[in-house]
């Protein structure tokens, strides 16, 4: 529905590669209470079932509460040989998951009513990233504000730096220990930066507010339990020859198809924004656009820096960065190639510093101020040393495994589009249409129906869960 006002608009999300969105710690998955693992198959036990079943017998409620504290607990043998029951008949919904070692909790995708769906505020987040990206690194206004940041930054990480060494000589004066604490406050400093960057303080004026709010973004449609699985993912090291795993996940597989309502009001004040009054939605796919191919080639620059003259095993480096090298080269072409027919954008877990933030605008300007700045700020530091990653911070990347192309792929990447582009966009990215499905409305207004008036245990811990029946 469009006015003279404002413009909304149905867009279509279809996932590039898998996509993991958090949700409540408290909705993550243990092996105590939450699921059953068999073969390749992950059954989501229903607590309802457990708990009418468990609470038949008070004995029951003690032994397990016992089992449990003592830290060794087969829910699986509990359900069958105390219960008397099966993981079918207890489980409410069941994924895929391959090669579990048969412990450890998994973070689950961020629900709404039980159901998988990508928040506005995700994709908000994303867009508003790349806007303000945009707005330093092609507006005069925005490039003086990173030149004031980099020159701020850089002055007093030289100051801090004199005082350092000041320090470790005599007692710093009075004047010099407050400009010391001063500047070893991070959350001040934060504060101080914020406001060359913050969108809060870079659109916003006494009389209008800020102007970030005339870009509204609905949550998406729900997805289907068939369009997510559990994987687990890992994060490479590029400066050294380790692997770190990640907590195993429940993500959204690559092609899956929603949509989400975006809205703009026509009311922007900001000059650089201006053009979004227009209610043409090629000026933001354009913006979107742009940071994207910049991180892009940035991403692909870090990476042959690291194969060359990292401090890794630089065969195996190039092994396991050649499917990301040759997906972001390929991702690159395309995203040159749409101009503003689409947006490629990413969300959710996966991401750097630099494609989350204003650093990439503040790095392509002046490396060496950059590298200042963020010392001062403190990013990148070792825990046990307190001195700083010299190298192409930062030195992870996280991968998940694409068994069908044999490679090691990057998470979170995503093309938004227009219902009438939907069959260019397929073909250009090579999307199968068979795979790619939307969540049936009907099926999330029973899903919702169902869940009216139930108990919501899902804020509770399991241990809590129990206790309170017990009780």
């Amino acid at each position: 529905m469009n006015s003279k006002n404002y413009v909304n608009e149905k867009i279509k999300l279809t996932t590039l590669t898998p996509i993991f969105i958090g949700g409540d710690q408290a909705n993550d998955l243990s092996p105590i209470t939450d699921f059953v693992v068999e073969q390749d198959k992950l059954h989501i036990i229903d607590q309802r079932k457990f708990e009418n079943l468990l609470s038949n017998d008070p004995e029951l409620v003690n032994e397990y509460v016992n089992l449990v504290k003592q830290g060794y607990f087969d829910l699986k043998s509990f359900i069958e040989n105390k219960l008397n029951s099966t993981v079918e008949e207890l489980s409410k919904k069941i994924f895929s998951i391959q090669n579990y070692p048969g412990q450890g909790e998994i973070k689950a995708f961020v629900t709404s009513s039980g159901n998988v769906f990508v928040p506005g505020s995700t994709i908000k987040g994303a867009i508003r990233t790349a806007i303000i990206y945009n707005f330093l690194s092609q507006s005069n206004d925005g490039k003086r504000k990173v030149e004031n940041i980099l020159h701020e930054g850089s002055i007093n990480y030289i100051t801090l730096d004199e005082l350092l060494k000041a320090k470790k000589k005599r007692k710093l004066d009075n004047t010099e220990f407050k400009k010391f604490k001063e500047l070893t406050n991070k959350r001040n400093l934060e504060k101080t930066f914020n406001r060359f960057y913050n969108e809060l303080y870079l659109f916003k004026n006494q009389e209008f507010g800020h102007d970030f709010r005339h870009l509204q973004v609905s949550d998406s449609k729900f997805f289907n339990d068939e369009n997510t699985e559990v994987v687990q993912l890992t994060r490479e090291y590029l400066i050294k020859d380790k692997t770190k795993t990640a907590p195993w996940q429940q993500i959204l597989k690559k092609q899956v198809e929603t949509e989400f309502n975006l809205k703009i009001e026509k009311n922007f004040n900001d000059n650089f924004l201006k053009p979004l009054n227009s209610g043409n939605y090629k000026e933001l796919f354009k913006m979107i656009n742009k940071f994207t191919v910049d991180f892009l080639e940035f991403e692909l620059e870090r990476f042959d820096e690291f194969i060359k003259n990292g401090k890794g095993d630089k065969n195996k480096l190039q092994e396991t960065l050649s499917g990301t090298i040759d997906f972001y080269e390929d991702l690159k072409q395309k995203v040159k190639f749409v101009n503003d027919m689409c947006a490629v954008i990413r969300i959710g877990g996966g991401k750097t510093y630099f494609d989350n933030s204003i650093g990439l605008a503040l790095y392509k300007k002046d490396k060496d101020k950059f590298k200042q700045f963020r010392k001062l700020l403190g990013f990148w530091k070792h825990r046990s040393s307190g001195g700083f990653v010299e190298e192409d911070s930062p030195i992870t990347r996280t991968f998940y495994y694409d068994k069908s192309l044999n490679q090691y792929l990057p998470i979170g990447w995503s093309v938004i589009y227009f219902e009438k582009d939907k069959e260019d966009v397929r073909k250009l990215f090579n999307i199968d249409e068979q795979k790619t499905e939307v969540q049936n409305q009907n099926k999330v207004k029973e899903n919702d129906n169902v869940n009216d008036g139930e108990l919501d245990l899902s804020k509770l811990s399991n241990l809590g869960r129990v206790t309170k029946l017990k009780n």
